[in-house]
C-alpha cells in the first residue's frame, strides 16, 4: 500500500503532499541508531507515472470517500443533536423522579401520620368503650343503691308508723292510766 509520503512530488493531489509535510517522511538513520524492522514491507517506488484511469480512478474514490465522509459528519451531527436532545430528556426525567421521589417521601410521612392518628383513635375508642362500660355499671349500682334507699326508706316510714301507732298507743294507755 503506498502511502502519500512515498510518492513523488509531481502528485500535488495528494492532501498530505507538499510544503509542510516533509516531516511525516521517513529520516534516514544514522549509523549509530539501531534499524527496526518495518511493520509491513515498504512498496517498491515506481519511476513510471501513474496512468490517467488509475488516476481517474484514484480520483473518484477520493470523491467518494470525501461524500461518504461528508454524509457521516452530517450523521454525527444530527446524532449529536439527538444525544444532546435525549440528556435534555433524560435531565428532565430525573428531576421528574426527584420531584415525584419527594411527593412519595411526603405522602409516606403523611401515611405514617395518618397510621399513628388511627390508632390513637383505636386506643381513644377503647378507652371510651372501657369508660362507657364503667358508666353502665355505674348507673346499675346507682340504681341499686337508689332501690336499696327506697326500700330503707320505705322500711323507715312503716317502722315510723308502727313507732308513731306504738307511742299513740302508749301515750293512750298512759292516759288511760292516769285517768284511772
Amino acid at each position: 500500500m503506498l502511502s502519500c509520503a512515498d510518492w513523488s512530488p509531481p502528485y500535488s493531489w495528494c492532501p498530505l503532499s507538499g510544503p509542510g509535510f516533509e516531516s511525516r517522511r521517513r529520516r534516514a538513520k544514522t549509523p549509530n541508531e539501531t534499524a527496526t524492522p518495518h511493520p509491513w514491507p515498504r512498496p517498491r517506488r515506481s519511476t513510471r507515472p501513474i496512468s490517467r484511469l488509475a488516476m481517474d480512478r484514484i480520483k473518484d474514490k477520493l470523491n467518494a470517500l470525501s461524500s461518504k465522509a461528508d454524509s457521516l459528519e452530517k450523521e454525527n451531527d444530527s446524532l449529536r443533536a439527538e444525544v444532546r436532545q435525549l440528556n435534555q430528556d433524560l435531565a428532565a426525567k430525573v428531576a421528574l423522579i426527584e420531584t415525584l421521589h419527594a411527593k412519595v417521601q411526603a405522602a409516606e410521612r403523611a401515611l405514617d401520620a395518618a397510621d399513628d392518628a388511627a390508632e390513637e383513635v383505636k386506643r381513644l375508642v377503647a378507652k371510651l368503650n372501657m369508660l362507657e362500660i364503667e358508666a353502665d355499671n355505674s348507673e346499675r349500682q346507682i340504681k341499686a343503691i337508689e332501690a336499696e334507699r327506697d326500700s330503707w326508706e320505705k322500711k323507715y316510714e312503716e317502722q315510723s308508723q308502727k313507732h308513731l301507732a306504738t307511742r299513740k298507743e302508749l301515750d293512750e294507755l298512759a292516759l288511760h292510766l292516769e285517768n284511772l
